[in-house]
């Protein structure tokens, strides 16, 4: 349907017009004024793809309206009608760009024709303008693959060619910058993706940066801070409190447009693209801190240093030989303080490792067990839970369910072929949601436990496992079928066919179409 504007003092022409419009059903929807200036008024606030004018009409004709309306919207359609057939007013008409003129009384056939001409004229400019649309539309989801394709080589330390990250538009020399990963427990981008990145305009809106996502867990930004060579030390602890600030904004707005626990790190700060995958190596060793908290949290790379790490060991030292002596006494009222005291300092420090931390608490179990003299045979299971824990939180429940019940069985046994069970669950169900949380519930492990000796064992985490095996996958589907594309995405489970296109080209350089077609 087209939007069509009839202009006329008289109603009752105006009435005739419409009435030959629903008659002969032409596909206008039709507004109509009894002035020039009403006209020009609703030309301003409205779309309109033809204007049907008489010349004669009081204070401004149609010549004055059709010219001040040309210059208004240069892409309308102008036809005018009149009972005076004069060569000045044909000339004059033509001169202004209208389409066409109609002598009064309108003759049915002669208007009709007319019409079509317009209308045909109309749906010409709509299909050009879609097809220029789809043109463009390919050009920028091409140059958006390429520049992700960039970014993603850049973030693992691979070559990249200066003058195509230049042309590209990619802001990453001579900049200061910071990165944030953003890590989110259950899977998030593979659903929410393009809504959340529509919500990161408007919470990043006071910084330029760069946009990838990683995986389904996982995104990072670049966030540029300035010109390389304004750095110095003072602007960066000043501006250390608006970073703290922009990751409290992006924690609070995923928890409250999405409802969603988030991980966040934010980076040391980056003088040359060189640096980038140096500080993305050490945020993937920070994000395990995420293991001393339940919900959302916000951590800076920016680790603390040997010299002040030795200084709580040293501090922790006296502690430990309260709680182990108050076990070995059976004061297990006093134990359970001292354990709750630890548990304050690793939750405040954060500077000792996960595992490390675990370790001392396997050792305060183990002489839990022996000071009670009894269930010896739990203390396998039981630290194979500690090490299962997923946060803090749990390895402090464990430890003082024991000092508080240390003669009940209630230990969760946990058992299996631990990785080989694994990647059998992965090859069977990697067609479903299969999230490191649906897996570990499988074979009876932690997720953070489970994820800790997958990468041991594989040598890589267990979502780059997954989607390198899901490729693979699709990759004989692309070879030796013919199924849609978005059929192999679902089977290899990629509910959003877009995602899968999307994530496939960045992993292989090329769409999954365009590796069918030079695998035939």
């Amino acid at each position: 349907m087209y939007n069509l504007l009839i202009v006329d003092n008289e109603r009752i022409d105006r009435e005739g017009i419409k009435l030959l419009i629903h008659k002969y059903k032409l596909p206008l929807n039709i507004a109509e004024a009894d002035s020039g200036r009403h006209a020009l008024a609703y030309l301003e606030s409205h779309h309109v793809d033809i204007l049907l004018s008489d010349i004669k009409m009081p204070l401004m004709d149609g010549l004055e309206l059709a010219q001040r309306a040309r210059e208004m919207k240069p892409m309308l359609k102008i036809v005018i009608f009149s009972a005076y057939g004069e060569f000045d007013y044909a000339k004059q008409a033509i001169h202004i760009g209208v389409a066409h003129y109609i002598l009064k009384p309108i003759r049915v056939d002669e208007f009709l024709k007319v019409m079509e001409k317009v209308l045909a004229h109309c749906e010409e400019e709509e299909n050009v303008r879609r097809k220029n649309e789809v043109l463009l539309q390919g050009y920028h989801k091409g140059i958006q693959y390429e520049k992700e394709k960039v970014l993603m080589d850049i973030l693992q330390g691979a070559e990249a060619d200066d003058q195509r990250i230049a042309e590209l538009g990619i802001q990453v020399v001579g900049r200061k910058m910071v990165l944030i990963l953003l890590d989110f427990k259950e899977r998030f981008f593979d659903t929410q993706g393009l809504e959340f990145e529509q919500k990161l305009q408007e919470m990043v809106h006071q910084h330029e940066f760069e946009y990838l996502n990683l995986n389904e867990y996982q995104s990072i930004l670049f966030i540029m801070m300035g010109q390389e060579e304004n750095l110095n030390q003072r602007d960066e602890v000043q501006s250390r409190d608006s970073l703290e600030l922009l990751g409290e904004t992006l924690k609070n707005g995923v928890a409250r447009s999405f409802h969603a626990n988030v991980c966040i790190v934010i980076s040391n700060y980056i003088r040359s693209r060189e640096e980038i995958h140096t500080e993305y190596v050490n945020m993937e060793k920070v994000i395990e801190n995420k293991f001393f908290y339940d919900r959302s949290v916000l951590l800076f790379s920016s680790g603390k240093d040997t010299a002040s790490k030795n200084s709580f060991l040293v501090e922790l030292e006296p502690h430990l030989e309260h709680i182990h002596r108050y076990i070995e006494k059976r004061e297990y009222k006093s134990a359970s303080e001292w354990i709750e005291r630890f548990f304050a300092m690793m939750q405040k420090e954060g500077s000792l490792s996960v595992v490390y931390i675990k370790f001392l608490c396997t050792e305060m179990m183990k002489k839990l067990f022996k000071s009670a003299d009894r269930h010896h045979e739990l203390i396998p299971d039981m630290a194979e839970n500690i090490y299962a824990a997923s946060n803090l939180q749990d390895v402090k429940s464990i430890l003082m369910q024991i000092v508080q019940q240390y003669d009940e069985n209630n230990a969760m046994k946990v058992g299996g072929k631990l990785i080989a069970d694994v990647l059998e669950v992965i090859h069977q169900e990697y067609m479903n949601d299969i999230s490191l949380e649906v897996v570990s519930e499988k074979v009876y492990l932690s997720p953070s436990y489970l994820s800790h000796l997958f990468k041991k064992e594989t040598g890589q985490s267990f979502m780059k496992y997954v989607t390198s095996y899901r490729f693979e996958k699709s990759l004989e589907l692309l070879a030796n079928t013919n199924m849609r594309i978005s059929d192999i995405s679902r089977e290899v489970g990629y509910n959003s066919h877009s995602y899968f296109c999307s994530i496939f080209k960045n992993y292989y350089g090329i769409s999954p179409a365009q590796y069918r077609e030079r695998r035939r």
